[in-house]
């Protein structure tokens, strides 16, 4: 006797066709259409307002082809459902009515979305009036997430700790590597990283001063300027009116700091190549992009645990995490210890690989359809299934 096909439900909500190929959503739906092909699954997606047939195209790449309106979506069985959290009263909303037709949910929240929402905060964005009900509104949210998810999807286990997550319901992938320009000028870089003897400190930022933890980098090059190359370290940033350290000019003065804002695909992994590592000293953050494009081109990196990169350094074999990134010194040694580390470009391709991806999940959407547990190591999954 023949197994059933197992029937794969995605759902995207708020992020349509034309948006969600500039998200690593695009890449785990396109892993997961690879390995269903390979394996007699059959995968359909919804984006909230459509449902569609998701496939590999001639070429390769993920195709979407319209079959039905999302009232479809409801209509038919599936044997598990896996929604990736992007806006939460749409998501659950969509979760309970699928539950309610018996379908297990697998729950994706976006690692920083996970954060602010799972612990309370996503509600202090919101109008004052919603402020009021806010201790109410969390509970009641928090029960509906373990009412209606079989299981979580996250990318370490500090965000499951920070969304308030069961930990027996807890499954770790990390995200496929994501489409961006540098991310695809990476792809095509055949040689390793090289990685200069006296090479800059590479480091990428786009958002705020806080967040980010310039000024932690900033301290770090005013502490040990005597002891630093020039240039100790390479700001990719914008000049777009984001709060910066007031110390930020004199750095770039003395020559210890230089503040790229052009650079940008192949020029900048030219940049990133004669790099010693690439740092990201986050107070908050989700698996950024930039130290996942930095482990694709086999440059080594350091960064915080708010990062939520430990297990993706763990899986890697190199890298550096500090602990303290608010004290210079171990920002210092840490460096130092970065610095001598060895590359290697293709365990990284591996981890971040798509159909490694895809393949990994829907081992964990079988064990879900078939109510087995969830606790796989989907890290060495990754690098096993993905090949080279």
């Amino acid at each position: 006797m023949t197994a059933r096909r197992l029937r794969v439900l995605v759902v995207h909500t708020g992020l349509h066709l034309r948006e969600v190929e500039s998200y690593e959503i695009y890449e785990t739906v396109a892993g997961l259409a690879a390995a269903a092909a390979t394996e007699d699954v059959v995968l359909q997606a919804t984006d909230g307002r459509h449902l569609y047939d998701a496939r590999r195209g001639v070429d390769g790449e993920l195709e979407y082809v319209r079959c039905g309106s999302v009232l479809d979506a409801l209509r038919r069985r599936y044997d598990v459902a896996h929604v990736h959290m992007v806006l939460p009263q749409t998501h659950l909303l969509l979760a309970f009515l699928l539950r309610v037709r018996g379908v297990p949910v697998v729950l994706s929240p976006m690692s920083m979305l996970g954060d602010d929402f799972g612990g309370g905060s996503w509600f202090r964005h919101r109008r004052p009036a919603l402020l009021r009900v806010k201790p109410h509104a969390v509970r009641l949210m928090g029960v509906l997430w373990r009412l209606l998810a079989a299981a979580f999807v996250v990318q370490s286990a500090e965000e499951a700790r920070l969304a308030h997550l069961p930990r027996q319901q807890v499954a770790l992938l990390p995200l496929p590597a994501p489409r961006t320009p540098l991310a695809d000028a990476v792809l095509d870089v055949s040689r390793p990283a090289g990685g200069e003897e006296h090479g800059p400190l590479a480091f990428v930022s786009r958002l705020d001063t806080w967040r980010k933890g310039l000024d932690r980098l900033c301290a770090w090059l005013e502490t040990h300027a005597e002891e630093l190359p020039r240039p100790a370290a390479v700001l990719y940033a914008p000049e777009d009116g984001s709060p910066r350290p007031d110390v930020l000019p004199a750095l770039v003065e003395q020559g210890l700091l230089r503040w790229d804002t052009t650079s940008r695909g192949a020029d900048l992994v030219r940049e990133l190549e004669r790099a010693r590592g690439v740092v990201l000293l986050s107070r908050w953050d989700g698996q950024p992009r930039v130290l996942r494009e930095a482990a694709l081109l086999g440059i080594p990196t350091m960064s915080t645990p708010a990062s939520h990169f430990t297990e993706v350094v763990q899986a890697l074999g190199s890298g550096v995490l500090v602990q303290d990134a608010d004290d210079p010194h171990e920002v210092h040694r840490a460096f130092c210890e970065l610095a001598g580390q060895p590359r290697d470009a293709a365990a990284a391709r591996r981890l971040f690989h798509r159909d490694g991806v895809g393949r990994s999940l829907l081992l964990l959407l079988r064990h879900v359809a078939a109510k087995q547990p969830v606790d796989v190591d989907h890290y060495r999954a990754f690098t096993t299934v993905a090949g080279s």
